[in-house]
């Protein structure tokens, strides 16, 4: 914080080092300040123009200024401000003072317009002000509302807090402005002279603007100035302070119009009173005709409704037919319903054959004759239909000409009675559409069709026909399905390797055609007698027999082919243990009893489905023994039948029950 003051305290003292000079800090045009355009602080020029109005931010009095050989029109002070009022179009402008000094001919920056608002800061010198830097005191400024601007010798003051300022300051007499949009600025002056307590001040800004209370039933438009608003009834109307014209709409009602000064902090209740604005009439015409009042439909046949006085166009309009319109000029006079002319038929001319001849013509779903045969539709878009007792109806939709002639010449298809039948009785689809269930009798017309057929527990059918009248009845049989995507297997096997025959089983699931299976094997013979002594203890040998077992998993991807194949390619992996026993007698010796080693291995299963709940599986598939420990190693150098066993190529033959 010591800090912070010793840098504000360095700016401040160079602020009133070039503050000894009088300068213009900054000039720009005050884009929503409508001050110089406002009834009340409005000035005209000599010559009806409304003037510019620079707002000249100075607490300093006795400044003259000039603009030139168009002169400045009015001069006035309000508040911390010196308002200025300039004609449009001037380019400079010069200030003096008798003991400040003068700013010649400054150049504004910016284009001077009718009725705009201009904010001019000045850097102006303090006079007979002397500041004991050496000295310093704590001020904290607390405003309203909490996000007000606080300036003090030009420069902003730091924010403590929401509308809390503090800073320490030199010894001295200071102007302070407190300044927030829509608020009125204030100046105060204070004093810093006591060095062991915070001075304290609170500053409250006055409001700028007040409210339009105005009643209505919320379908007014609101104007102020020309300028629309939002406006709702239940709420007020949030305005700067001042004079303005105020404008309501109501639909069918003249405009209310107004002029009201809004006050500071204040309420202006507007109770708007309409003159009324239209008749009250009714519209009739025969035949249902649409009626359009000023290109908007508004009712068939009849309308009735509120109608604003002046020029109306009334138009009535029916698919076919050339419309009428008439032009109205509705005053307080023009009451009661009016008869408005039907629109006349406009007809066209459509030539109609047909094979066979003698079909009936429909336009429009309306029986108009038989082919051949010259129609007289209303103009327009028309959908003309030939049928024909035994043939499909033939339907196309045309657009009728009042000036050019139509013709059309149809050739209509048979319709053929046909019967589909099926072993067993299925779901039929014919092109794409379910039909229903076979032994199926329906009538088509003559050409070809995509046939399906669907019966659970059987492979679906898929067939091309072709209807004419040689070809009405058709026959087929579906396959027993027994494989499908989805299946859970469990296998007993015998697999064949240099070994011999070993046993074995496997618990197998197709899961959208993706394999997985557990599997486990057993070896049926034994490795013989192996010898093993402890060289420490110089015991006798004792004799060792060895059995395999292999247990792991697999996976693959099945391939239905035909009804009861299906091909599984697959990748698996297990561990093979060799478990030791001791010839009986012996005590054996645990730390060489048994050991392990992986066994990594792919295959095809040839899987043939015998019935519905069982399978033959023929698998030949390759094994590849990694040994990871030592006895392992050795055991397959002393035994050739551990080291065939399930080893390298071998045929495996199981039969799957289905689950």
């Amino acid at each position: 914080m010591k800090r912070l003051s010793l840098i504000f305290t360095f700016f401040l003292s160079l602020y009133f080092v070039q503050a000894q000079e009088l300068s213009v800090q900054h000039f720009y045009l005050a884009e929503t300040d409508i001050t110089a355009n406002t009834p009340g602080t409005m000035v005209e020029d000599q010559n009806g123009n409304v003037c510019a109005l620079i707002k000249v931010e100075t607490t300093v009095d006795g400044f003259s200024f000039d603009v030139g050989t168009l002169g400045v029109w009015q001069v006035q002070r309000v508040g911390g401000e010196m308002w200025v009022y300039v004609p449009f179009g001037v380019r400079k402008i010069t200030l003096s003072h008798p003991q400040l000094g003068v700013i010649r001919e400054f150049p504004f920056p910016c284009p001077i317009e009718k009725g705009r608002t201009y904010i001019m800061k000045l850097n102006v010198p303090s006079v007979g002000r002397t500041y004991d830097h050496s000295k310093k005191q704590k001020a904290r400024i607390s405003v309203y509302p909490a996000d007000a601007k606080v300036e003090i010798g030009g420069l902003s003051m730091p924010v403590v807090t929401d509308g809390v300022y503090e800073q320490e300051l030199s010894f001295g007499i200071y102007d302070i402005i407190v300044s927030a949009e829509r608020y009125h600025t204030e100046i105060r002056q204070i004093e810093i002279n006591d060095p062991d307590n915070v001075q304290n001040f609170s500053i409250g800004l006055k409001q700028s603007y007040g409210w339009l209370d105005i009643e209505g039933s919320g379908n007014e438009k609101l104007f102020v100035d020309d300028k629309q608003m939002e406006f709702r009834p239940d709420r007020n109307v949030d305005i700067m302070s001042g004079h303005y014209k105020i404008r309501l709409e109501k639909p069918l009602y003249k405009p209310y119009e107004t002029v009201v000064e809004v006050k500071d902090s204040a309420v202006v209740k507007i109770n708007p009173s309409y003159e009324i604005n239209h008749s009250d009439l009714s519209f009739v015409v025969d035949n249902q005709a649409q009626i359009w009042i000023d290109g908007r439909k508004v009712a068939e046949g009849r309308w009735s409704g509120k109608l604003e006085y002046g020029t109306h166009r009334i138009e009535c309009k029916k698919d076919g037919h050339r419309a009428s319109q008439k032009i109205l000029d509705v005053t307080p006079q023009t009451v009661g319903t009016i008869t408005l002319d039907a629109p006349v038929p406009v007809y066209g001319t459509v030539y109609v054959t047909s094979s066979p001849s003698g079909s009936d013509i429909y336009v429009d779903d309306e029986f108009v004759g038989k082919t051949p045969c010259t129609v007289n539709p209303l103009i327009g878009i028309r959908r003309i239909a030939v049928s024909h007792d035994g043939y499909k109806t033939d339907t196309r939709v045309i657009q009728v000409s009042e000036t050019e002639s139509s013709q059309i010449d149809v050739k209509l298809t048979d319709i053929i009675d046909v019967t589909i039948k099926s072993y067993p009785d299925a779901k039929i689809f014919v092109d794409g559409k379910d039909v229903g269930k076979t032994p199926w009798r329906g009538s088509l017309i003559s050409g070809e069709y995509a046939v399906k057929l669907q019966a659970s527990g059987y492979n679906p059918l898929e067939k091309k026909i072709k209807v004419d009248e040689r070809n009405t009845s058709y026959s087929f049989k579906l396959g027993k399905r027994y494989y499908y995507s989805d299946n859970l297997v469990l296998a007993a096997t015998a697999t064949a390797d240099l070994s011999g025959v070993n046993p074995g089983g496997y618990l197998g699931i197709y899961l959208s055609n993706v394999y997985l299976e557990g599997y486990v094997q057993y070896a049926m013979r034994s490795s013989g007698d192996i010898y093993w002594s402890d060289n420490e203890t110089e015991d006798d040998p004792v004799p060792y027999t060895y059995k395999q077992t292999i247990a792991g998993g697999k996976v693959g991807y099945g391939l239905i082919v035909g009804n009861r194949v299906r091909l599984t390619p697959y990748l698996g992996a297990g561990l093979k243990q060799l478990k030791g026993t001791p010839a009986s007698g012996y005590n054996g010796i645990p730390d060489i009893a048994s050991t392990s080693a992986v066994d990594v291995n792919g295959g095809l299963k040839l899987s043939i489905a015998l019935s519905s709940v069982f399978e033959l599986n023929i698998t030949p598939e390759y094994h590849y023994t990694i040994p990871w420990k030592n006895l392992y190693k050795e055991l397959c150098y002393i035994s050739p039948l551990v080291k065939t066993w399930n080893n390298g190529l071998t045929i495996s033959v199981g039969l799957g029950l289905f689950l």
